[in-house]
Formats: C-alpha cells, sequence, structure tokens
C-alpha cells in the first residue's frame, strides 16, 4: 500500500508548476449585432443582453449604425424576434414568434437566443449552434470544503449542489441532464457517488477500497466508465448503470490510468496513461484512445508531450485537452482521425489553463484559469481563441462540465 500511494504522489507532484506569458495573436471577430427590446420586462431585456454576449456568436455593440445586423425583441408573453441587416431587411428564417408564457424565467432569455443563433449560424460546419439552454456543473472551495454547483453559461443562477462537507470532484453530466456523477473523497477512499438532479437524491455507485474516481457516462447513458485501484493497480472499468456492482475491468497494465471520455458514438475512449518504472518513477502522462468493443489501445500522439484532461465534442468530434508547454499549461484541439496533423492551441493568454469540457455547440469550451492565487472559470472560443470570464461569487473553482442542451 505505501508503493501505492508513493506512485500517486509522484503522480501528482508533477500537476504543479510555474508561470510563462504567451503573447495575444491577432484575431478575428463575430458579426456585430444590436439590440432594441420593447414591450418586455427590464430584467428578460438585461438577460437577453448577457446570453448573447456570454453565447459568443455576436459581437454586442451599443452603436446602431456601426452594427452589421439588428434583434428586435418586442412584446410578452408571446415575443415577436427579428433580425434585421444592414439593409434593414429580415434576415432569411430569422422572424418568428416565442409563447413563454408557460416558461419558467430561469429559460426565457436563453430560449430566444439559442432560437436567433440556430437559425442564422447553423450551417454544415456548425450543425448546432445553441448553446444557452445548457448550464455548468463546476466544483468550488469554500471555508475548507469543496462541493458542487450549478450555474448558466453567464453565471447567473448560482446553486449549489451537494453539502458532503468534505472534498468532491470531477462531476459529470448524464446524457439526458437528470443525473450527475462525481467523486467524493471519504476516510478511507474516494467514492463515486450519483445524483438525481430531479429528486436530488444521492446514491453511491463505487466504494471499492482505494480509489473510485473519474466517472464518465457512455453516451447511451446506461453504463459508466471510472479509474479503479482494485489490487493496488490504476485500471480503467467500466459499470453497467442498471445492475450498480456489476463491472467490467478494460486496461490491464502497471501504468496509471485516468480521465476517460467516450467518443460521441461510443466506440472509442479517450483517456490518460502514465507508466510506471520497477524503481517508482511516474512516467509524462499521455492521451491514449481505445476501441471499446475490442480494448485495443494506441497514443494519440507519438511525442511525449503532456497531455491532460480530454473532453470529446458530441457536435464537433474534436477532443479538447489541457497540454503542457514549457512551464505553463494551455487548452488544445485535434481531430482524433489526424491528430498530430491539426492540433491547435486556443488559450494565449499568461496562467494555467486546465479542465476543459465542451459546450453543446462545439466551438465553445468551458476550463478554469489559474493565475496564481484563484481559479476562475472562463469560455473559450475554439474558432477565434477569445476568451471570457464567467463572473460568480465563487473564487476557487475546478473540474468544470458542460451540459447538453435542455429540450
Amino acid at each position: 500500500m505505501k508503493v501505492f500511494v508513493s506512485v500517486l504522489l509522484s503522480f501528482f507532484s508533477m500537476l504543479t508548476y510555474g508561470q510563462l506569458d504567451i503573447t495575444k495573436s491577432a484575431q478575428l471577430s463575430n458579426p456585430r449585432l444590436y439590440l432594441e427590446t420593447s414591450s418586455i420586462s427590464p430584467k428578460l431585456s438585461t438577460n437577453l443582453k448577457r446570453k448573447l454576449i456570454y453565447s459568443d456568436w455576436f459581437t454586442i455593440s451599443s452603436n446602431k449604425a456601426e452594427s452589421e445586423y439588428k434583434l428586435k425583441i418586442s412584446g410578452y408573453p408571446k415575443v415577436q424576434v427579428r433580425l434585421l441587416d444592414k439593409l434593414n431587411q429580415t434576415v432569411d428564417n430569422c422572424n418568428f414568434d416565442i409563447n413563454l408564457q408557460k416558461v419558467s424565467e430561469q429559460w426565457q432569455a436563453s430560449l430566444i437566443v439559442d432560437q436567433v443563433l440556430t437559425r442564422f449560424f447553423k450551417s454544415q460546419r456548425f450543425t448546432q449552434p445553441a448553446l444557452t439552454t445548457s448550464q455548468i456543473a463546476f466544483c468550488a472551495r469554500v471555508n475548507g470544503k469543496k462541493e458542487i454547483y450549478l450555474c448558466d453559461l453567464d453565471g447567473n443562477n448560482l446553486r449549489k449542489k451537494t453539502n458532503f462537507k468534505s472534498i468532491t470532484a470531477l462531476p459529470r453530466w448524464s446524457p439526458d441532464n437528470r443525473y450527475l456523477v462525481y467523486t467524493v473523497y471519504g476516510k478511507a477512499s474516494t467514492n463515486i457517488f450519483q445524483t438525481d438532479l430531479n429528486s436530488n437524491k444521492h446514491r453511491i455507485l463505487s466504494h471499492y477500497r482505494g480509489m473510485n474516481t473519474g466517472a464518465a457516462f457512455r453516451p447511451k447513458g446506461n453504463a459508466i466508465v471510472m479509474t479503479l485501484s482494485k489490487g493496488n493497480s490504476v485500471d480503467l472499468y467500466w459499470m453497467d448503470l442498471n445492475n450498480i456492482g456489476k463491472t467490467g475491468r478494460l486496461t490491464k497494465t502497471t501504468s496509471l490510468e485516468s480521465s476517460p471520455v467516450f467518443s460521441p458514438s461510443g466506440a472509442q475512449i479517450c483517456y490518460v496513461s502514465s507508466s510506471v518504472s520497477s524503481s517508482g518513477k511516474v512516467s509524462t502522462p499521455r492521451l491514449y484512445v481505445m476501441n471499446a468493443s475490442k480494448l485495443t489501445t494506441k497514443p494519440l500522439f507519438n511525442d511525449r508531450s503532456e497531455r491532460v484532461s480530454p473532453d470529446w465534442s458530441k457536435t464537433s468530434n474534436l477532443l479538447v485537452y489541457s497540454k503542457k508547454m514549457g512551464r505553463q499549461y494551455v487548452i488544445a484541439t485535434c481531430d482524433p482521425k489526424n491528430p498530430s496533423g491539426t492540433e491547435k492551441i486556443i488559450s494565449k493568454t499568461a496562467g494555467h489553463w486546465e479542465a476543459p469540457s465542451w459546450s453543446p455547440d462545439g466551438r465553445h469550451i468551458v476550463c478554469t484559469r489559474d493565475t496564481g492565487g484563484e481559479k476562475q472559470l472562463y469560455i473559450v472560443d475554439t474558432l477565434y481563441k477569445t476568451s471570457r470570464k464567467i463572473n460568480t461569487t465563487l473564487k476557487h473553482c475546478s473540474s468544470p462540465s458542460w451540459s447538453n442542451l435542455y429540450k
């Protein structure tokens, strides 16, 4: 057991780092939009502007003359929505009504914005531009305890979802947004819990002695993949959620395997692996891809750079992860079919950028940025490489996870 603990300590010690500034490159920008509202409440008008800003498909302008488009929203509860171009002509498919009478206040602005984004931006490249009718789960440390919180993409509707008075980590959404799975630190082990967000009831899924962590749902939602330390070997396992306790081993190596995530089809699993020498020395963590049925594996990249915390977009089919460059962690993306030829660094400013999670639109990600004193949540645009801080009252955030769209 002492050897096992020392191996884990060596592994986690590799995650310490310093600071490195990176010069910001020249950037393109989104189309400029002027928002004009009438006959709606000031609160709804404010929320519409916030959702448009944080959705980051338009640049919201206060200058009508310089804007390329004008969004006119009026009336309540039946809301009239019109998107006009520079010539004051209605943009194709962007003149519609939405009845908000039976829509909760939390989702009213999001529903309007997502309709506008879908009607205007949907294309072969961006098949699902909507993202505001979703939520972000993350961990935050308050008074020495780390619990799970939920919020909208702009930081609104912040609420605490766990109260274990311990350390919780690594929340992940079920495909239907009903459940969260996450890790809770206990006295003798870390355990995997599941919370039903409809009833707020918790149940324990895995509590073997030692490590139970890093659970992620299969795309069908009927199983999870996770990391267990059975027999002092840190491997990947699956569990049938219709038969709790029924597990199967996916890897059988002396390496440390962690952070598994399914491909959109469920046919592959991307994960992090670090080999361990006979003396207990842990190698640089690298990304691997596994065939989920044949259990064959291969490294995603041939180089020895450290890459961790992968997430696989259901919309764009791209991978995002944190990569160590020099003494800094940055966010990078790649096409898993040609990773070396498509890798792009998307975080261009100072700080350590970690734990990325794809938004439903397949363009933006949420992650953490550590600037030395605190970790904050940021949304990063993988297209133009810009970022925006999510303003909450919490200063020590980690492990963000972006949900699918709510239906």
